[in-house]
């Protein structure tokens, strides 16, 4: 025997008692005796005997791990959000698998191959910016393990799904806007197929209707998750003859780059443009002027998420859909008053 490669049948053999008895042992089962439990533990300590635990979760149908795929664990929702979940699954016995796609769809159907193969109990998943085909997931449904979207939301798939109100907080932030006297009001959005962004847009419109604010589609911006279009599409938005007052970015990272762009432009925040973001993250405090942002909550959302695909694992296969609220927190990049 190679230490560090022992099987139970090697430990049996050894022993010169049953696999049974060494699996039992190993467990500290009652039906053993001490003295075998002993030199079971003794030689297994020696051989450095780890459990084939491939095999352990063929036998009961899935491991004690949960898989966690995110767009990029660099975003502060998520690292947030995985704190939340980590909280709640622990308590349960479950450890997490957590890895990044990139915003690339290929490296999402490729992790989650790879996470399937070795059987987690079931899935959070936040969806990439360029996933637009979800046959994986209606793979996962169809060998029916667990799944829960999060934050990203999806229409095709019926899953259960944790968001926030992303419609009812772009209404929000328009509103405020338009308290705080700005009237020309911009949106930078992220990628056209990324579903919360268009449901803010649906926010934004909304806003401006009921304002009896003519919707300028000029205003309306769609940029990837990338420093360089965040910057291009600011850009667009200042080239614009009648140029917007103010903007509301998809996230405070777009906002961030949209701040640097429009001040290298020679323009003063707020009382020139005012901007602001989602997502409420810790550096909004540290910008000049300090950034207005809609807080989502990131570690409830976690926490929910967790708690829902919970209920999937054992047994309770309903969907549920849980919005959460999300609030706007005031600060000088919109303070024009």
């Amino acid at each position: 025997m190679n230490e560090g490669q022992a099987t139970l049948k090697d430990l049996a053999e050894h022993l010169g008692i049953s696999i049974s008895t060494v699996s039992r042992a190993l467990k500290n089962h009652p039906d053993v005796n001490a003295n075998t439990k002993k030199k079971v533990l003794q030689l297994a300590k020696k051989l450095d005997y780890e459990p084939n635990l491939l095999a352990l979760n063929l036998l009961k149908k899935h491991s004690n791990l949960i898989g966690v795929i995110v767009p990029k664990l660099s975003y502060h929702l998520y690292a947030m959000a995985i704190s939340g979940i980590e909280e709640v699954v622990e308590k349960e016995g479950f450890h997490l698998m957590i890895c990044q796609t990139n915003e690339s769809y290929e490296k999402e159907v490729a992790i989650l191959k790879e996470f399937n193969a070795i059987r987690p109990a079931g899935f959070l998943i936040s969806l990439s910016s360029k996933t637009t085909n979800f046959d994986h997931l209606r793979q996962l449904q169809k060998k029916e393990i667990p799944l829960v979207l999060f934050n990203r939301d999806c229409h095709e798939i019926e899953a259960s799904k944790v968001i926030i109100d992303n419609k009812k907080a772009a209404y929000r932030a328009v509103m405020h806007l338009r308290k705080q006297g700005f009237k020309k009001i911009a949106f930078l959005g992220g990628p056209k197929n990324v579903q919360i962004s268009n449901q803010r847009i649906e926010g934004y419109k909304l806003a401006l209707q009921e304002l009896s604010i003519k919707i300028n589609a000029d205003f309306i911006q769609h940029a990837d998750f990338t420093r360089e279009d965040a910057i291009n599409k600011t850009n667009s938005l200042l080239s614009i003859k009648n140029k917007p007052e103010a903007i509301i970015a998809f996230s405070d990272q777009m906002a961030i780059s949209a701040i640097l762009t429009i001040k290298k432009a020679g323009y003063s925040i707020p009382a020139d443009i005012a901007i602001m973001g989602f997502n409420n993250e810790p550096g909004d405090l540290l910008m000049e002027p300090t950034l207005t942002s809609i807080d989502q909550p990131s570690f409830e959302m976690g926490q929910k998420s967790a708690g829902v695909l919970l209920k999937q694992i054992k047994g309770k296969r309903e969907v549920i859909i849980e919005v959460l609220h999300s609030k706007l927190i005031e600060r000088n990049s919109t303070d024009k008053l």
